[in-house]
Order: structure tokens, then C-alpha cells, then sequence
């Protein structure tokens, strides 16, 4: 790999690593300026994916999709990142063209979405892709720790990172899916999600070498 191609790949680690941090923030963010003046449904907090439903779900759609671009767009080190990187731009794009359903919502034929589908249906593929997106996080972030160079003892440290942030991801995983069992009030999704996320994005910026003192 020549320098050039080292330097592009890097700030496509640092450009995914910050969308995929700051995704959660901004959604909320600004989704509370639709809550305040009352015209948001009252659980468009529930989930990052219910954000659709409100008044930032421009930001939802926006970043998503630039996410989407970048992960198809990134050339990673061996044919493996590259086709889990598609596979997160394809679940990415998925996620937003068939949206969720909300938990006020009554109308479960409700056309919703890029294609018009109803509503019921319309949440049966979003479920599927945004649990396939999470899972081609948790396969990303394990493939980080891969070196075909020297193993120092940053370079361990960082695998150590790398399988901290992928555990706390797989507990987020499991907790949402005990909160859908157990009924727990529907803002726990939404944090999980956040500190999943916030995982993901975290290593993406440590593989791109933006926290000097873990780099070697």
C-alpha cells in the first residue's frame, strides 16, 4: 500500500468513525426541538430508528446515507473488509428506505417508506437489516485487531480496545432484546443503541490513529 492510498484510507476510518459516532447525538438533538414545539409523535425517542418519525429524521436519512457511501466506498486491507463494508452500506441504505414502526402507531397498513409498503411489513425488513447492519459492526471491529505486521504492545492494547468495544456492543444487543421481552420502558432501546453506536465509531476513530497515545 503507497503512502497516498495509506493517507485516503485513513481519513475514510476518521469520516466513518465520526458519522457513525455523532449519528445518535445530532438525531436526538434535534429531534428535541420538534418535541418542544409538539409536533413529533410522543415515542419518536424510543429508538434510533424512530427518529425517522420526527422532525430531524432528515438527519437520520442524511447521515445514513452518507454512511452508506463511505462503507461502499472504502477499500479496506483484504477482499473481507471490503465485503463487509458493502454489506453495512447495503443494510445502511435498507434501514432508511424501509422504516420502523412506531409505538403509538395504530395503523399497521399505514404505507410507509421508500416503497410504499405497509407498515407491519415495512418494520419486518428494518428489524432484519439493522440487526445484519450491527452484526457486520461486531465482524468489522473483530476484524481490526487482524495485523500483518509486528503485534507491539500498542498494537495489543488496541485489540484489547477493539474486544472491549464489541462486548459492550453484544450486552446493548442482548439487553434491547431482554427490554422487548420484559417490556422495560421504551427509551432503553434508544440508549443501548447510542452506546452501541458510540462503540462503533469509537473504533473506527482508533483504527484511523486519532488517540495519539494508543498509536505506535
Amino acid at each position: 500500500m503507497t503512502e497516498l492510498e495509506e493517507k485516503t484510507m485513513r481519513k475514510q476510518q476518521f469520516i466513518l468513525g465520526w458519522l457513525c459516532t455523532v449519528l445518535p447525538f445530532v438525531s436526538i438533538g434535534f429531534g428535541l426541538l420538534g418535541a418542544i414545539t409538539k409536533c413529533n409523535s410522543p415515542t419518536w425517542w424510543y429508538s434510533i430508528s424512530a427518529t425517522f418519525f420526527a422532525n430531524s429524521n432528515v438527519i437520520l436519512i442524511g447521515l445514513l446515507f452518507t454512511t452508506g457511501i463511505y462503507f461502499w466506498a472504502y477499500e479496506g486491507y483484504d477482499k473481507v473488509d471490503n465485503i463487509v463494508t458493502k454489506l453495512c452500506a447495503v443494510f445502511s441504505f435498507m434501514t432508511i428506505a424501509f422504516p420502523t414502526q412506531l409505538y403509538s402507531c395504530t395503523d399497521k397498513f399505514q404505507l410507509v417508506g421508500l416503497f410504499c409498503l405497509p407498515n407491519i411489513i415495512s418494520c419486518v425488513i428494518h428489524g432484519i437489516s439493522a440487526l445484519s447492519l450491527y452484526g457486520c459492526f461486531l465482524v468489522m471491529i473483530l476484524r481490526f485487531t487482524k495485523s500483518s505486521g509486528e503485534i507491539t504492545d500498542k498494537k495489543k492494547f488496541r485489540n484489547l480496545l477493539y474486544f472491549a468495544l464489541a462486548i459492550i456492543m453484544v450486552i446493548c444487543g442482548v439487553f434491547i432484546f431482554l427490554k422487548s421481552i420484559l417490556k422495560w420502558p421504551g427509551y432503553i432501546t434508544l440508549i443501548l443503541e447510542t452506546v452501541a453506536q458510540l462503540c462503533f465509531g469509537l473504533s473506527w476513530l482508533i483504527k484511523a490513529g486519532k488517540f495519539k497515545f494508543l498509536n505506535d
